[in-house]
């Protein structure tokens, strides 16, 4: 069920931003595989996966020059 569902938002994000970047990180006993965090030219958002749902988590980014 989850993993269907981070199938779904993968396929939407990737559509956003062919050139992103996926990556797994964050390696721990509750998530083995590591959690996939999409990024170009810094980072966007994570995806965590529980039993039942899936957690987007986007980043907040500041530029700061003018």
């Amino acid at each position: 069920m989850a993993g269907e569902a981070l199938a779904r938002a993968r396929a939407v994000i990737k559509q956003a931003d062919p050139d992103l970047v996926e990556e797994l990180k964050w390696r721990k006993l509750s998530s083995p595989g590591g959690v996939p965090e999409w990024s170009h030219d810094g980072i966007i958002c994570t995806g965590e996966t529980y039993k039942d749902k899936v957690k987007l988590r986007a980043a907040l980014t500041l530029n700061t020059s003018p």
